[in-house]
């Protein structure tokens, strides 16, 4: 078995388009139009790996994140949020 322990950080560019079925409407009666948005969102935190060998080539990978995570919002201001991600992975080795 073996376990891996570090930090990782990480930084994701996001946009968001809003379509509205009346939008053509509102845009010629009110003078609105929904602007595209976009922001970064960063992550910083630990993580754990373990390795365990199912057979002699066959291995079961398991890895446990926690961080925060700073998230833009609608309004232009942003905060952070709590993450955790889990993944379950087989590996063949060669």
């Amino acid at each position: 078995m073996e376990l891996t322990l570090g930090a990782e950080g990480q930084g994701t560019w996001v946009r968001q388009t809003i379509r509205r079925v009346d939008a053509e409407q509102a845009g010629r009666i009110f003078g609105i139009k929904e602007p595209p948005r976009w922001g970064l969102i960063w992550g910083l935190g630990p993580f754990a790996f373990v390795t365990y060998p199912l057979a002699e080539r066959l291995l079961l990978g398991v890895e446990g994140a926690a961080g925060l995570t700073h998230v833009p919002r609608h309004d232009g201001s942003s905060e952070f949020r709590p993450s955790a991600q889990l993944h379950l992975s087989v590996h063949w080795a060669l």
